[in-house]
């Protein structure tokens, strides 16, 4: 059995280990996939849950192998439901689900692990589903940069230190996320890739193929992961302002007004949530995208401060609440 051979060296090489299986294994493993049986990909697993239980909980050595082993297992699924030849993404590494565009894009896009300009009608390239990674074809098995998809899912926590201090010593002078030799002094680079960038919210340093001088809404520069983690996370309501800092509602007259907006959606909530009649008018679709501020009155997404600060949000809640309303005072024939 292939794969079960494959792994038996890092089986017995774990316990004094203080790393991971190697990348190279994994490569190797993930592309031995397309010829295997079910019976060999469900052994696989269960080797790779030895491996997994024989590492510390909560450590990164843990993290990676269980990431390994999504990876193992939505390719076991494929081929119990038989969509191994007509999969809904055409490759999986990294966590990335990487499929071909449907349609040709006019824009100009690089690839993220070379740094090359895509011809789209000349080279065949990827696009990762799940955070948007794009990648030639030839260079998918060689990605070494996580899916900002299962960062956002396993550890759906901003960094609240801006730009933390790190220092190039403490990455060895290389990439964070593809390991390139990297100096902040130009001059003793061979290459002007390896010329070290910082990502202003990670604080991790990274050559220029993998952080494009993008800028996010911290504001400040930020690497390709960093970008792609935000963007992921910016709709998520996960941010408890008056805990993290009280001054900011009393000193911010539009932070005031959104809460105060707030505590009277929560007071309408048994109307429009659980009424019949609000349901089959689906009133609750006039606070998209900002339903969870029916569940709870403290919590902020990114977008939510955005459009606070870009005066959307007001106007928002003000039309919605106008809406609910009138269905609780005028319309809902059950109304107390």
């Amino acid at each position: 059995m292939i794969l079960t051979q494959l792994m038996e060296p890092e089986l017995e090489s774990l316990p004094s280990a203080e790393v991971a299986p190697s990348d190279r294994f994994w490569t190797t493993v993930l592309t031995t996939l397309s010829g295997v049986s079910v019976e060999e990909l469900t052994s696989a697993i269960a080797k790779c849950k030895d491996l997994v239980l024989q590492t510390a909980p909560m450590s990164a050595i843990r993290r990676e192998l269980v990431r390994r082993l999504i990876e193992l297992r939505q390719k076991l699924h494929e081929l119990k439901d038989g969509l191994a030849q007509d999969s809904k993404f055409d490759a999986a590494v990294m966590g990335h689900q990487f499929k071909t565009p449907s349609r040709t894009i006019l824009e100009r896009r690089y690839c993220e692990f070379c740094g090359g300009l895509i011809w789209a009608f000349l080279q065949p390239w990827y696009f990762c589903r799940l955070c948007g990674f794009y990648v030639h074809v030839k260079c998918v098995n060689s990605v070494k940069r996580q899916c900002a998809s299962l960062i956002v899912n396993e550890n759906p926590v901003f960094e609240l230190e801006i730009c933390p201090e790190r220092g190039l010593a403490m990455q060895n002078f290389q990439c964070a996320d593809c390991k390139t030799q990297v100096s902040i002094d130009s001059s003793l680079m061979v290459e002007a890739s390896q010329t070290a960038r910082l990502c202003h919210y990670s604080g991790f340093y990274f050559c220029s193929v993998c952080h494009w001088n993008d800028e996010m809404v911290i504001p400040a520069r930020v690497s390709r992961s960093s970008r792609q983690f935000l963007r992921l996370m910016q709709k998520r309501p996960i941010l408890r302002l008056e805990a993290m800092n009280p001054c900011l509602f009393k000193n911010i007259p539009q932070l005031q007004k959104i809460k105060s907006l707030r505590g009277r959606l929560l007071l309408m909530k048994p109307y429009v949530m659980y009424c019949r009649e609000a349901a089959s008018q689906c009133l609750i679709t006039h606070l998209r995208p900002y339903a969870h501020f029916m569940e709870t009155l403290d919590v902020y997404s990114i977008r939510d401060l955005i459009d606070i600060n870009e005066t959307v949000l007001e106007p928002r809640l003000m039309q919605a609440l106008e809406i609910f309303e009138k269905h609780i005072k005028n319309e809902c024939s059950v109304r107390i």
